[in-house]
């Protein structure tokens, strides 16, 4: 049944991901240093049974192309795209209306993931540049080190602007 599903990963470069790999805010169904590992172990899962490369969708690409990935992710997933997918209602009210697992909701919730999403309207590129790697504190490079062959593994797949 799993398999029958359409599949998509959404990443974005490790070294970006300083909130997600705080160990400090670590939830135990999300471990900082296995976050991209487990998703690539799913990913590799998919198209080791399918034979078919699930979607995979930089984070950064799909903030700065929303008009150009949003219109081809659908295509891929034989869903219909309308314009009005790139655009929200930016209340709190909408997070409610989200559907996901328990565990991500926690997850979200302990480490602030949704806040930006939960305060726009669309999508936009961050207005912040990526911390330089000596900038990061010895844990978080270290997340990003033992992440960095997963990201790059699927990274090559991903669908390009």
């Amino acid at each position: 049944m799993f398999l029958s599903y359409k599949k998509a990963f959404l990443h974005e470069v490790p070294e970006k991901d300083r909130e997600t790999f705080s160990i400090v805010n670590d939830v135990d169904v999300y471990p900082s240093d296995e976050l991209y590992k487990k998703a690539y172990k799913l990913w590799k899962f998919v198209v080791e049974r399918t034979g078919r490369y699930p979607v995979v969708i930089d984070g950064d690409e799909l903030a700065a192309y929303p008009d150009i990935l949003l219109p081809k992710y659908f295509r891929k997933i034989g869903v219909p795209f309308r314009d009005s997918y790139l655009r929200w209602d930016d209340s709190q009210d909408v997070i409610r209306t989200w559907k996901t697992s328990y565990e991500a909701i926690v997850a979200c919730a302990q480490n602030g993931w949704i806040t930006q999403a939960a305060f726009s309207d669309s999508f936009a590129p961050s207005l912040k540049l990526p911390p330089k790697r000596e900038e990061l504190s010895e844990d978080i490079r270290y997340c990003a080190d033992v992440s960095m062959p997963y990201y790059r593994a699927m990274y090559k797949h991903r669908l390009k602007p």
